[in-house]
């Protein structure tokens, strides 16, 4: 058990997984065609988001890591995956109404459990000394980002300690739809929070100037359930390329997260052909914290000084539009040099990669690795319902892969 009953993890070898396709008696063959082929990069594209939503441990994130863990297998790594138990939810559903009328809401993470109706006037958040009993909306749009932030832990608590039974919030996402935020699964939120579409907040603050009555209705189940990191590794000898990239995210995640895996996998395959030492680390539980991460870099990685480059495969490579996030590559100074030479060539600058850079990247960083090149971006879509995938840029993506390599000098 580690922390507060928060995740145990279980290591299976892929040995022991007969029923896992790929894992055969058969020997394990290398893939010869592929690679940084556009129409490659966009099936798997299109495989990954087809597979649903990837909430850890959800059924989408189940058949994402099988469909991950056959094809790593069947390119001749030794695929292991490191099961974590988390205590979680499997359902997650709310709807809100006001004065009769529907409102689209996503329930931020993580809600109190249990089912519950509840029904109250609609207050505006800032006049703290009227929620009680009341629903409380932000009166202005929450900004887009990545993480739920500490100060939204803060708005909360404060308004559960006033006897707010709920808050609404809309959040500036560019694309207009509900949205989202990466949050750790503990401590639980104190008291439900809906998100809702930015269009909406002029209708629902005319709402509570008028004292209208907004019903919330929620059906939130706790379960606990297994989530799996995937670590395949091939060759002995030298420093090791090292590869890395997170599978579950809060939706489809098309562009968000498959981007990411489809190009991991044509580096795999890219790197294999080359019988090049490496490793591949593929996690769960980004959206939650970095769980995945977290425990692959405390259980699985190689030292500092076995790394000959670490590669992070972050948010919305190759993505079209989005909210500014530039640049969107990061390396390390002492990759600083060629990574901009390489990636100037496709029209992508380049950062320092430290610690606080956003992401995993840093993660990796803040583990003791030196050498590192990272991702992270955004797109129109980026941590809501609509992202499948449409805006991944497939040319530039093949052209990410390329110049990649040539950056790895592989």
């Amino acid at each position: 058990m580690t922390g507060p009953a928060l995740y145990r993890r279980q290591v299976t070898t892929a040995l022991s997984l007969l029923a896992l396709p790929g894992c055969a008696a058969t020997p394990p063959m290398i893939e010869t065609a592929g690679g940084f082929e556009a129409e490659r990069l966009r099936a798997d594209v299109s495989r990954y988001a087809g597979f649903g939503w990837h909430r850890s441990g959800w059924p989408g994130d189940v058949s994402t890591t099988d469909w991950v863990g056959e094809r790593l297998s069947s390119l001749g790594y030794d695929v292991v995956f490191d099961a974590i138990e988390l205590e979680t939810l499997d359902r997650a559903e709310g709807s809100a109404q006001i004065d009769g009328g529907a409102l689209d809401v996503a329930l931020q993470w993580t809600p109190p459990a249990g089912q519950s109706r509840i029904q109250a006037p609609l207050v505006r958040a800032d006049a703290l000394n009227a929620v009680a009993g009341a629903i409380a909306l932000a009166p202005d749009l929450a900004p887009v980002g990545a993480y739920w932030s500490n100060q939204g832990d803060d708005t909360v608590n404060r308004l559960a300690g006033a006897g707010a039974r709920a808050m609404i919030v809309c959040v500036n996402a560019p694309n207009d739809s509900l949205f989202l935020y990466n949050r750790a699964l503990r401590p639980r939120l104190p008291i439900p929070v809906l998100v809702a579409s930015r269009l909406r907040l002029p209708q629902l603050l005319a709402a509570a100037s008028s004292g209208l009555s907004c019903t919330v209705t929620l059906d939130v189940s706790s379960a606990t359930l297994s989530a799996r990191s995937i670590i395949a590794s091939v060759g002995s000898g030298g420093q090791r390329i090292v590869v890395s990239t997170p599978l579950t995210g809060w939706f489809q995640c098309g562009a968000e997260r498959g981007a990411g895996v489809a190009l991991f996998l044509a580096l795999a395959q890219h790197l294999r052909r080359l019988e090049t030492p490496t490793t591949l680390i593929a996690t769960t539980g980004h959206e939650i914290g970095h769980l995945g991460m977290d425990r692959a870099m405390q259980a699985f990685a190689p030292r500092p000084d076995q790394v000959r480059t670490w590669v992070h495969l972050g948010s919305s490579i190759a993505a079209r539009g989005g909210f500014a996030r530039t640049p969107s590559v990061f390396a390390t100074s002492n990759l600083l040099g060629v990574a901009r030479d390489e990636f100037s060539r496709i029209g992508m600058s380049v950062a320092e990669a430290r610690s606080a850079t956003p992401g995993e990247t840093g993660t990796v960083i803040a583990a003791g690795q030196s050498r590192v090149i990272g991702f992270a971006a955004s797109n129109p879509d980026f941590h809501t319902p609509l992202d499948d995938g449409r805006a991944t840029d497939i040319s530039l993506l093949s052209q990410v892969g390329a110049t990649l390599t040539a950056a790895l000098g592989v």
